[in-house]
């Protein structure tokens, strides 16, 4: 009898926790779908601009739903030889960082819509910058 109190205490036990998270599960893994395609289409957008130009900036502007633990914005230790710098988009403000490199070329990639958006060159940039309040 109490080996079948035992056995019994182990099913019960396993069903406490199975059930939970079988329910959790799907849930878990849709997000973590969503999050990878997120991090795919930049991939992506990065090795097409890498196809263009050999050095470049890409802004990255995130969308209202961006989750905050999945970052798309990372750089390697030397700036100076990395084909790519990415950073977060702060609108105007992004022109101090092109000064810094006039000769990489420009991007936005918008994170929500997995779409990237070649910027105009500096000197264009900085007469609409210069122009508006």
């Amino acid at each position: 009898p109490s080996d079948l109190r035992v056995r019994a205490a182990i099913v019960a036990m396993c069903m406490f926790l199975l059930i939970p998270a079988m329910m959790v599960l799907p849930r878990y893994r849709a997000a973590w779908q969503r999050t990878t395609v997120y991090q795919r289409r930049f991939v992506m957008a990065l090795s097409l601009i890498e196809r263009e130009s050999a050095r470049s900036i890409v802004f990255v502007a995130y969308g209202r739903n961006h989750d905050v633990h999945s970052s798309l914005v990372w750089n390697v230790p030397e700036l100076a030889t990395a084909k790519t710098w990415i950073a977060h988009d702060r609108g105007p403000d992004g022109v101090r960082l092109m000064r810094l490199a006039p000769e990489r070329r420009a991007y936005i990639f918008r994170a929500d819509e997995g779409r990237v958006i070649r910027l105009p060159p500096l000197a264009e940039l900085e007469k609409i910058v210069a122009s508006s309040p």
